[in-house]
């Protein structure tokens, strides 16, 4: 697992990264499933780091709303919750 996706990981859940280290065989299976993929996508595609430099708060909300809107955005969030709790 890259750097970049284990400190997203950890930051998701609440700064642990010995506990997403612990897990990184479950986070790249979900992250590599059918719905990780489809998020990773709509992720890509909404400019997030874009929005992030320039602290579009209101674009980085939208695009979080817009991919928890899906059933594909929804289940991975589960999941990943359930993951890293």
């Amino acid at each position: 697992m890259s750097d970049n996706l284990e400190n997203m990981f950890a930051q998701i859940g609440g700064g642990n990264i010995n506990a997403v280290k612990s897990k990184s065989g479950e986070l790249n299976l979900l992250a590599d499933s059918t719905d990780g993929k489809k998020v990773k996508a709509m992720l890509e595609g909404a400019n997030l780091s874009e929005a992030a430099q320039r602290g579009d708060t209101e674009a980085l909300k939208n695009a979080l709303a817009g991919i928890l809107g899906t059933e594909e955005g929804r289940r991975f969030c589960s999941k990943l919750n359930e993951l890293i709790k």
